[in-house]
């Protein structure tokens, strides 16, 4: 695995990857009916430096695209690139996203690969009815089990730091 870090003993936001810019675009053209939205606020849970959520508000017509990152210095260089890009819709936030309100979103976002099977449940469980969501493992079986009209499927390979191979799962909030 390339440019996939984890320092032992420390925050659990330490495991990190990207998707690549090319992956950006992959995702953006896969998933081309959700992202041409100029209503559509996506948000990016775990945004890291935040070249995804700048691409994302380039390359689309959404009115808010929002990043939420838990790590400092990541949030910081998310903040730095903003100030040089040329979107006046991105914000970044600092802080856990578990405690942000979602309920205007219409993609949810996160490259949940080394998040807690928990954080990825609250993903799912908090995203509001109608809303895509976009995650780079499934929930585990028993979330699955518990909640069988929510199925997931998965899209074709997308570009990232630590895989090429793999795509993203995902699924439509249908309650």
């Amino acid at each position: 695995m390339r440019n996939y870090v984890k320092r032992p003993n420390s925050f659990p936001g330490d495991t990190y990857g990207e998707v690549t810019e090319k992956g950006v675009s992959q995702l953006i053209e896969y998933f081309s009916e959700y992202f041409d939205n100029p209503d559509g606020v996506f948000y990016d849970l775990g945004s890291g430096n935040g070249k995804l959520c700048v691409q994302v508000a380039k390359e689309t017509n959404f009115s808010k695209v929002i990043g939420i990152e838990l790590h400092k210095e990541r949030h910081l260089k998310a903040e730095k690139l903003l100030k040089k890009s040329d979107v006046d819709n991105v914000s970044f936030i600092e802080g856990s996203f578990l405690n942000h309100d979602l309920s205007d979103a219409t993609i949810i976002f996160a490259s949940n690969e080394a998040m807690p099977r928990a954080v990825t449940h609250a993903i799912c469980d908090n995203a509001p009815k109608g809303c895509l969501i976009i995650l780079g493992r499934e929930p585990n079986l028993k979330w699955r089990t518990a909640n069988p009209d929510q199925k997931f499927k998965r899209s074709t390979a997308i570009d990232k730091t630590y895989t090429s191979t793999k795509g993203n799962f995902y699924t439509l909030k249908n309650k």
